[in-house]
């Protein structure tokens, strides 16, 4: 059995695939790879697939995220790992995840930001979040996670899984934030302050549309919904009525933040009127937001 399976989810990016399939192979050369292709209607099942990756084909076009899921689920190695088919992964950071997981058998995943990187011009554009310092949340610790994740507006989508991988079925609720409590119910969840993940602006290959691009500017509710889930979850009917207003007002301080930087991204784009919208937006919910920093 493999330490690490490489879990690839794909669809009608042919070209891509096999430029992060070589870079992968010669970057992790015992590792599992796997490529759950959901039916592309492009030449991606015409490519030469070495005998060493493990290709399935969906039937249908089964969605993104169930196809993300599915990929995961597919994994026989100790550890999972999810890999865009247009990104990579550096080794190093992640032997040094795997090397925690082994020496840390309590930790039921091991998660770092994403680094967004110019790959064209061959250095990094930032992080997703930055993580202070290294710090690990038990199931007893879910008030600290919470705090930690509002606070430093963690956006907890990558991780090297401890197999099999406890996700659920997509639901409305954003699936980064509403499965946090599945996988505290097998283990703690360690915050490394390093990326070991590259989210790739521009590509070598060309133009691709990025569905995480669209669903930052557009998908304020679903991130919304999987904070309130994850806050439930959490601290369930324990919470005071007060207790329950502070929640709400630390995650629609969350919220408040991804609208400034939806808006300051709309603005870069020259499209003035959605901007406007989200500029609206913000000051109607900068009492909340003023609330959750006063707290």
């Amino acid at each position: 059995m493999a330490k690490l399976s490489i879990c690839i989810p794909t669809h009608n990016r042919a070209p891509f695939l096999a430029w992060g399939l070589k870079r992968l192979r010669a970057d992790f050369p015992d590792a599992e790879i796997i490529v759950s292709d959901n039916a592309s209607t492009d030449n991606t099942s015409d490519l030469k697939f070495s005998a060493d990756i493990r290709y399935h084909r969906q039937t249908e076009n089964i969605g993104a995220f169930p196809n993300f899921l599915a990929a995961l689920q597919l994994a026989t190695g100790q550890y999972a790992i999810y890999c865009g088919d247009d990104d990579y992964l550096l080794p190093d950071r992640v032997s040094r995840g795997t090397a925690y997981l082994d020496a840390h058998p309590e930790v039921a995943a091991y998660c770092a930001p994403c680094e967004l990187y110019l790959e064209e011009e061959g250095k990094p554009y930032c992080n997703a979040f930055k993580v202070p310092e290294p710090q690990t949340f038990t199931a007893d610790e879910g008030k600290e996670l919470f705090n930690f994740i509002i606070r430093e507006h963690v956006w907890p989508e990558h991780m090297i899984y401890r197999a099999p991988v406890p996700l659920s079925p997509r639901t409305s609720a954003y699936w980064a934030f509403a499965d946090l409590p599945s996988i505290l119910a097998t283990g703690a969840i360690h915050l490394a302050p390093e990326p070991f993940y590259r989210n790739l602006l521009g590509h070598p290959m060309g133009h691709r549309d990025k569905l995480g691009d669209s669903q930052f500017l557009t998908h304020f509710d679903e991130y919304r919904a999987g904070l309130q889930v994850l806050a439930y979850d959490l601290f369930g009917e324990r919470l005071s009525y007060a207790g329950r207003r502070h929640v709400t007002e630390m995650i629609e301080w969350f919220i408040c933040v991804r609208l400034d930087l939806a808006r300051i991204h709309r603005e870069r784009q020259g499209d003035t009127a959605e901007a406007e919208i989200l500029a609206k937006r913000i000051a109607i919910e900068n009492p909340a937001r003023e609330a959750a920093e006063a707290a």
